[in-house]
């Protein structure tokens, strides 16, 4: 790592989490100083927090709706989901960017395989985790 990075690293111990994650051969100086720089002002972002949008949750939502299925474990089928779209969404919404969001179980059903005789097992997730799925 450059000695230039070094600097930037000690200066602000918020930013030595990147020497967990960030490879120093893929670092250049420039790249650390942008990067510092956004941190310091407070505009460094996730890819999570560019996800996590009611616009992007509406068109997850569109296509779960387009591709149709069944229920989970939760009972809840697309149609009721839909029934409540506004407060679901939103509710989805705050749980993801709130660290809360816990996907549930899978629902498991068995299904005839193509001779008939035999069945193979297929989970079967609730609305709101192919909807986040899709994210």
């Amino acid at each position: 790592m450059s000695e230039m990075a070094k600097q930037i690293l000690r200066r602000d111990e918020r930013f030595v989490e990147i020497q967990a994650w960030a490879s120093p051969s893929v670092w250049t100086d420039q790249m650390l100083k942008t990067l510092h720089r956004g941190v310091e002002r407070g505009k460094w972002y996730s890819l999570s927090d560019k996800l996590m949008r009611k616009n992007n949750i509406m068109e997850a939502w569109e296509k779960v709706c387009s591709n149709k299925g069944k229920h989970g474990v939760d009972m809840v089928s697309i149609e009721r989901y839909e029934s409540e779209l506004e407060y679901n969404n939103a509710k989805l919404l705050e749980e993801l960017q709130d660290g809360r969001y816990d996907p549930s179980a899978v629902r498991r059903v068995e299904i005839p395989k193509g001779d008939g005789r035999k069945t193979r097992p297929l989970g079967i997730p609730t609305v709101r985790d192919r909807v986040v799925k899709q994210l």
